[in-house]
């Protein structure tokens, strides 16, 4: 009875440790796309009025569908999947922070 406590006592601590670790995993690559998407919104201000304003609403729309992803992740709990989706969304914005780039260039 008492080894079966213990082992239960373990089982219960391992997966919480799990748990957490994989909830640092989603952090970490949350943070990672919400800096691009910041960085995105800053460097298209330097852009003129009406392109600044069409990059400026699909990096909003990317915003919001990342934290939709991250959402659903609390409660789907496929962590590597949720992970692909965030890093796919904050692709999408580094792609949108290129042609902010360029436009900037070409002006």
């Amino acid at each position: 009875l008492l080894a079966g406590g213990g082992a239960l006592a373990w089982l219960i601590g391992r997966r919480m440790r799990l748990a957490k670790e994989r909830r640092g995993k989603i952090d970490q690559a949350r943070s990672s796309a919400e800096r691009t998407y910041a960085d995105l919104v800053l460097a298209a201000e330097d852009l003129s009025s009406e392109d600044a304003m069409q990059l400026q609403m699909r990096a909003a729309r990317l915003k919001e569908q990342l934290d939709q992803v991250v959402e659903q992740a609390r409660s789907s709990g496929d962590d590597e999947v949720t992970i692909g989706r965030v890093r796919q969304v904050e692709n999408e914005l580094s792609a949108l922070q290129s042609t902010v780039l360029q436009k900037r260039r070409g002006s």
